[in-house]
């Protein structure tokens, strides 16, 4: 609770009587500067993004089921940086690292290969994903 504080709602399941607020502050995570502003320059806004499509196979038929295509929109792999500002004391600061680097996916369809990353710490206060 210290670094990440608790909730007052009681349907959360770490409730507490008080709500605690945390001591450590997580910044939005983002393209670094000049990569954004090449990224800029170039018009390459739209080449961040691609869609993947996919359908239902049925299993006795061998083909693909009526109506089963859908489609969605993923992000390129790109690196992104974010900061974790208070970190109370240096065990916290271990436990954060060994925390983030179990973390080997996130987002949607994560057991079909994507949200792949990789979050490495870069400096005191710096992290990547």
């Amino acid at each position: 609770t210290t670094c990440f504080g608790s909730s007052s709602d009681e349907k959360d399941k770490f409730y507490s009587e008080e709500k605690i607020v945390g001591k450590c502050n997580f910044s939005n995570v983002e393209i670094e500067e000049n990569t954004k502003k090449s990224i800029i320059n170039n018009s390459l806004e739209n080449q961040l993004f691609d869609e993947i499509a996919s359908t239902k196979i049925d299993k006795e038929k061998g083909i693909a089921e009526s109506g089963s295509l859908r489609e969605i929109e993923v992000v390129v792999p790109i690196s992104l940086f974010g900061e974790i500002k208070n970190i109370p004391n240096e065990e916290y600061k271990q436990e954060m690292i060994k925390a983030l680097n179990k973390v080997k996916r996130m987002g949607l369809n994560r057991n079909r290969g994507l949200g792949r990353c990789i979050i490495e710490v870069i400096g005191e206060k710096k992290w990547r994903k």
